[in-house]
């Protein structure tokens, strides 16, 4: 009944790809995510993050970081985040 969650995090998980920029994770595999939660914005390294909440919608919503503008969009329920 829930496999649609699995199906979508396996679909996040294989289109993970890499900024050649920053080295940090474009997609996630749940390491974005994890880093946000626990060391802050991956690219400014502001921990706690703070942010500036953008548009939501289901389960999303866009956040900006308050101190370098990196923008990700995130889904607490599930613990994913992706640059946007």
């Amino acid at each position: 009944m829930f496999d649609f969650i699995g199906k979508i995090k396996n679909k996040i998980a294989r289109n993970t790809d890499t900024d050649t920029a920053t080295g940090s994770p474009m997609g996630d595999n749940g390491d974005l995510w994890t880093h946000m939660v626990k060391k802050g914005c991956p690219d400014c390294k502001t921990h706690p993050m703070s942010y500036m909440e953008g548009p939501s919608g289901g389960m999303s919503t866009n956040v900006k970081c308050a101190e370098c503008g990196s923008n990700f969009n995130i889904t607490p329920a599930l613990g994913i985040a992706e640059r946007i």
